[in-house]
């Protein structure tokens, strides 16, 4: 870290306190107070927890739906009273702020480039003046190396304090485009390992969404794997989750339809199915359960909802 964290902190716990801190917790659970934060999947916080001072990769390939999934899990934090800080490297806040709105609106983020209709408009300004007291703050593209995230996040932090909604998670979107000095895996690295980090010193939940290799594509089956993370290892090391993302109809060989008539069938029935379906891959959890969920989306909306479900976010 390029900070040192207070020299009046402690440095220690006994065995005792840590137990305290595990029965406490467990009680709440128990009364039906979940301590982590939800990520807008019933599913997914079945077998994740979202804890503070932990600290989650999302990994994808380009357009597969992780900064989709990043905005929704923002906005089912912010919508629970759990304050968000959102790092983006990629979009610039108008962007991300159409985004959000077209989840809760329903209005294809797309369309906000276009001319909308006198109905469309209005659903779009009651929407924003719905969130606006969702506690989400864009951070300035500015901010684009570590020291700046660690400050801003700490500005943040005090920001916050004492309110009902404190700083609670960070997401950073995304880690290859976060600046510093140096060799690209040794960059990627530091920022892995000070993120993990940063997820203590502040108590806080750090989101971070990373790239994958483009040749996971060309494999015969594309699902990503761990050794798909780009760049360096210490991505697939120092975080306590990674989740990888893949929508099921590129699953189903959706650029490549069969060539002979009788193939065909099968292949648009299984296209069908997998339509409007992501596939999300707990490839590692320190304190979960490694599995494959399949979950409903519609990337047009940034929305995501449990399969069982009628397609209803919270």
């Amino acid at each position: 870290m390029h900070e040192q964290e207070p020299t009046d902190e402690p440095r220690s716990m006994s065995l005792l306190a840590a137990h305290a801190s595990v029965v406490r917790e467990q009680l709440e659970v128990n009364d039906g107070n979940m301590p982590a934060i939800p990520s807008g999947l019933a599913t997914l916080d079945e077998v994740l927890s979202l804890r503070k001072q932990r600290y989650t990769i999302l990994a994808g390939g380009t357009s597969m739906g992780k900064t989709a999934k990043a905005l929704h899990m923002t906005y089912a934090a912010a919508k629970a009273g759990y304050g968000v800080g959102f790092v983006s490297r990629e979009m610039p806040e108008r962007d991300l702020a159409a985004r959000i709105n077209s989840i809760e609106s329903q209005i294809p983020y797309k369309a906000f480039e276009r001319k909308m209709s006198e109905n469309l408009t209005r659903q779009m300004i009651e929407t924003a003046k719905a969130q606006q007291s969702l506690p989400i703050e864009i951070f300035s593209p500015r901010v684009d190396d570590m020291p700046a995230i660690i400050s801003e996040a700490k500005k943040l932090k005090a920001k916050w304090e004492g309110t009902d909604h404190p700083l609670s998670m960070l997401v950073v979107d995304y880690i290859q485009l976060i600046n510093d000095q140096g060799k690209q895996f040794e960059v990627l690295s530091k920022v892995a390992n000070d993120l993990k980090q940063l997820a203590k010193m502040l108590d806080v939940h750090v989101l971070a969404l990373a790239q994958i290799d483009r040749k996971v594509m060309e494999r015969e089956n594309a699902r990503p794997m761990l050794s798909d993370l780009r760049g360096s290892g210490d991505l697939e090391n120092a975080p306590d989750n990674v989740l990888l993302f893949t929508a099921m109809s590129i699953l189903c060989g959706e650029t490549q339809p069969p060539a002979k008539t009788e193939d065909r069938v099968d292949f648009e029935e299984e296209w069908r199915l997998s339509k409007g379906k992501m596939e999300i891959i707990i490839a590692k959890a320190r304190m979960g359960e490694i599995k494959t969920i399949t979950v409903g989306c519609d990337m047009a909306t940034n929305r995501f909802w449990d399969i069982e479900t009628t397609g209803d976010l919270f």
